[in-house]
């Protein structure tokens, strides 16, 4: 899927969040980073698009959030660092696995001050697998129909992100 696509489900799944649980809207912000995450180590990645393109853009229009812009590409840093570290240069990997997920939700019931920060990360990172399994490339030994970049897969993400906004309007 394309990294728009894994956005809407990354902002799907913070939305719910918001919705369900009312923790602050920063869960929007780690389900999306965990949505992005797993295709970190990619040189395509929307990830490293968004920090090497769109926030020095933003920045540039919006000064007084150079701070926040600072924090947030840090941060990006630091993910694609990491998710780069443990893929060995095999895409589709270790970070296209559950155990990443895993291993977030277990730290979010051991830290229950980051609890909803670690968990909304966790099933950002768990919508991407779901969306990458629908791709022919698949995740695993689970496949689908839906290539990159095809009708099926704008439709996808279209759908998550009018989802997405309907939760949060209503």
């Amino acid at each position: 899927m394309r990294g728009v696509t894994h956005l809407s489900g990354g902002l799907l799944v913070g939305s719910v969040l918001v919705r369900c649980t009312n923790p602050s809207g920063g869960v929007v912000l780690g389900a999306v980073l965990g949505a992005l995450a797993p295709d970190a180590d990619a040189p395509y990645s929307f990830l490293q698009h968004m920090v090497e393109k769109t926030f020095p853009k933003l920045e540039h229009k919006h000064p007084q959030l150079t701070p926040f812009f600072f924090a947030l590409r840090a941060l990006a840093f630091t993910v694609m660092a990491i998710v780069s570290a443990i893929s060995s240069g095999k895409h589709r990997g270790v970070a296209h696995s559950p155990l990443i997920p895993i291993l977030l939700g277990l730290a979010g019931l051991c830290l229950p001050e980051l609890r909803w920060g670690l968990w909304s990360v966790a099933l950002g990172w768990l919508s991407h697998l779901l969306l990458d399994a629908m791709t022919p490339a698949g995740i695993w030994k689970v496949h689908g129909p839906i290539r990159t970049g095809s009708s099926g897969d704008w439709g996808i993400g279209a759908t998550l992100l009018a989802l997405a906004i309907l939760i949060l309007v209503i």
